[in-house]
């Protein structure tokens, strides 16, 4: 748990935006 903020933050984005594409697949 010692990763940057900076990389903790682009990991969420990230995140995030693989959650959306997801959802628009799925609709």
């Amino acid at each position: 748990q010692a990763l940057p903020k900076k990389l903790w933050d682009r990991l969420g984005l990230v995140s995030i935006l693989d959650t959306i594409n997801r959802l628009s697949r799925i609709t």
